[in-house]
């Protein structure tokens, strides 16, 4: 799945590339190439690889409607209330939870150990619990 770019930027500095994504309400995470002084804002959350030449981040938001994650499961609930609750559970347990998916039709609860790529879907909300540290 593309990254859904919303931007690219000439900045050279983490803070200021992971501050710009912050303050972009569609944007999800961003990539730093320093060298080349470029920021891009994306509004997915590509799989994790690891690079030698960028830095990249994650942007915690309450709530990513029509997003689904696949795989890093550690453990699934079903019948859950809502979005709301699927997240909170995902919060209690803050040493492993990554991040969550609820399913709005099986209403279905799935908390994930990392942050997989997301990929649309009508009928998932998901979101990301604690952003990784900056990730090379």
């Amino acid at each position: 799945m593309p990254f859904l770019r919303l931007g690219r930027f000439p900045i050279s500095a983490t803070d200021l590339c992971q501050s710009h994504c912050i303050q972009t309400a569609a944007c999800n995470s961003w990539t730093l190439a320093p060298d080349r002084r470029l920021c891009r804002l994306n509004a997915r959350i590509p799989s994790k690889k690891t690079r030698t030449d960028s830095t990249s981040g994650v942007v915690e938001r309450e709530f990513q409607l029509n997003t689904a994650r696949g795989g890093g499961t550690f453990i699934s609930t079903r019948k859950v209330r809502d979005a709301r609750v699927c997240r909170r559970a995902c919060e209690a347990d803050h040493s492993v939870c990554r991040s969550w998916v609820f399913n709005t039709e099986s209403r279905n609860c799935h908390l994930k150990s990392d942050v997989p790529g997301a990929s649309n879907s009508r009928r998932h909300t998901s979101g990301v619990i604690r952003p990784p540290s900056h990730v090379k």
